[in-house]
């Protein structure tokens, strides 16, 4: 009887031992087990729990996680607080005014994260526009080439991944990079900010970059759908309209190949008035944006607008201007510079919604596509 009993613990422990070699992930290395093992989640259990989560959402919190804004100082200030806080403010766009140097700008972040992380669940949106060259907010961090000198693929990953390196390090979360607009005129506004090539080398070298910030833990947006084209005059001071139609339909190109059926992603639009299409500019037109980005082109990623207080946004007040970008197709809007207009954007909004102007699904759809960019996901 002893020698069986002995039989069988020897049985338990062999079996306890496999049992123990099988949780030992394949990709550990000279003994080493990483801290935390990373576990996939089927799609469609993450899209029940975040369609879930946003049924448990306020229309106020809803309403906030659409929103990205500015604020005045390189630490977090009251402003950008009571926006967290009662707002539920969804992001912040940094500017060169939120940075001083490498010590200062990652406390920022953190600060701006924990504050967010103490109120809610939902991450929080650090967003800026470090594209190289002249529009880069962390001129003090190494990768800053312009896309213009990116002419290939290898280029233009290596820059994304490095300088997705180092703004994740900062705790930047999304850039507002690359530009994907198709630009001939070396005269135009926005031409050094451009790869400066066809249309075809545009999306080679633009996947590439989205690519390399992914790689990097960043998330990349895409901009500034339908592209600008060869405006000369700077559209945060002037109104942007080009007429050409064959000039336009090569500007479109780009954005449909980086686009179409993409499941996830982000693009930011442009506030460019093209007459064939439609009388406003593309921030605010449903022909554009529902039409054919969503509907022809079946994009199922985030739509941003460009900043809603540059001049070719629209005469109307900023707080009406969102309005209108939402009802256009946006699922989330800018306002960078104005303190004053944050929750005016904030209330307009869900004026437009207890009032019927704008359907709360597409609010609850929008905030969807958003928490799925952010990454909020079952732990």
């Amino acid at each position: 009887m002893n020698k069986i009993i002995i039989l069988g613990l020897v049985c338990l422990a062999i079996i306890g031992s496999i049992i123990v070699v099988a949780k030992i992930p394949n990709n550990v290395e000279d003994g080493r087990v990483p801290a935390v093992v990373p576990v996939k989640v089927d799609v469609e259990d993450d899209h029940d729990y975040i369609a879930e989560r946003v049924s448990r959402m306020t229309l106020d919190e809803k309403i906030g996680q659409m929103m990205i804004i500015g604020f005045e100082n390189p630490f977090l200030d009251s402003h950008i607080k009571e926006m967290i806080s009662k707002y539920h403010l969804g992001g912040v766009n940094l500017l060169g005014r939120n940075v001083v140097d490498k010590m200062q700008a990652a406390k920022l972040n953190t600060d701006l994260k924990s504050y967010n992380d103490s109120i809610t669940d939902i991450p929080f949106m650090v967003a800026t526009d470090q594209e190289g060259g002249s529009v880069s907010r962390y001129k003090f961090l190494k990768h800053l080439v312009p896309q213009t000198l990116l002419i290939s693929t290898d280029k233009a990953y290596k820059e994304a991944l490095e300088r997705g390196e180092e703004l994740s390090e900062l705790g930047v979360a999304v850039n507002f990079s690359p530009v994907a607009d198709y630009v001939t005129d070396k005269k135009s506004y926005l031409y050094a900010r451009t790869f400066g090539t066809t249309t075809d080398g545009i999306v080679t070298l633009a996947k590439e970059m989205v690519r390399g910030y992914e790689d990097s833990g960043i998330r990349a947006v895409v901009k500034h759908f339908p592209g600008y084209g060869n405006i000369s005059k700077d559209p945060h001071r002037n109104a942007a309209q080009f007429d050409d139609s064959d000039y336009y339909a090569k500007s479109l190109e780009p954005f449909r190949k980086l686009l179409e059926n993409k499941e996830d992603g982000a693009v930011m639009t442009a506030h460019v008035i093209i007459p064939a299409i439609d009388s406003v500019p593309a921030t605010l037109s449903s022909v554009l944006l529902k039409d054919i980005l969503r509907k022809q082109w079946n994009y199922q990623g985030v739509i941003i607008t460009d900043d809603l207080e540059m001049v070719s946004a629209g005469n109307k007040s900023v707080p009406d201007l969102a309005v209108e970008a939402i009802k256009a197709g946006n699922d989330m809007i800018i306002s960078t510079f104005t303190t004053k207009f944050h929750p005016l954007i904030h209330q307009a909004i869900k004026k437009a919604v207890t009032e019927g102007e704008i359907d709360e699904k597409d609010i609850d759809a929008s905030v969807e596509r958003i928490l799925k960019y952010k990454g909020f996901a079952r732990n």
